[in-house]
């Protein structure tokens, strides 16, 4: 017979406190100290040049030391930056070819910069692309005017993923390309 009402099996409590301490929850050092939770990027494209807006939600392990999170974007020129947060970013002016764009990150979250961004248009006649590489995040999102009325717009033949474009018509010259999941690269083409 079990125990009765109000009683336990130590056994089966020694027993279940074994398996709790053999599988741990997650290791602290496997979490990230620095992590963008969302990024949107908005913008105009040329025939030689998209003009970006990148705002981007940076969240903290630990508040209180200062800690480095590259921002990829390897492929923009940063024209200019602004900090919105209670905390403190500083750009790091160390140019690593894998990292792109970084900042140090320090104080309470959420830690918002806007980025204001410079990318060549690649020109492969007829096609007109645009390629950058982005940090990792949940969420992502993308809209671009380009200057022409009607387009096809697609992603990378390259890419894993798939990803879901909108394409509209703003009036006789020009057209909305949005995109959202953007993984980690933005490898867009469109043709006049």
């Amino acid at each position: 017979t079990g125990p009765g009402p109000g009683q336990c099996d130590s056994r089966r409590i020694s027993g279940l406190s074994g398996i709790t301490q053999a599988s741990p929850g997650p290791d602290r050092e496997s979490v990230p100290a620095a992590s963008v939770s969302s990024i949107e990027l908005t913008g105009d494209a040329n025939d030689e040049r998209v003009n970006l807006k990148a705002k981007l939600v940076i969240q903290l392990r630990q508040t209180t030391d200062f800690v480095r999170l590259p921002l990829q974007l390897n492929e923009a020129t940063l024209v200019d930056a602004r900090y919105t947060g209670e905390g403190e970013a500083v750009y790091d002016e160390r140019k690593e070819r894998d990292q792109g764009i970084a900042y140090w990150f320090r104080g309470p979250n959420p830690h918002t910069m806007e980025l204001t961004l410079s990318v060549p248009v690649r020109r492969q006649l007829p096609l007109r692309k645009l390629q950058l590489t982005l940090p990792s995040s949940p969420i992502s999102k993308l809209k671009l005017v380009v200057p022409h009325s009607s387009i096809t717009a697609k992603s990378s033949e390259k890419s894993s993923d798939d990803i879901p474009l909108e394409v509209s018509s703003m009036g006789t010259d020009k057209s909305v390309i949005e995109a959202i999941g953007l993984g980690n690269r933005v490898d867009l083409s469109w043709l006049p």
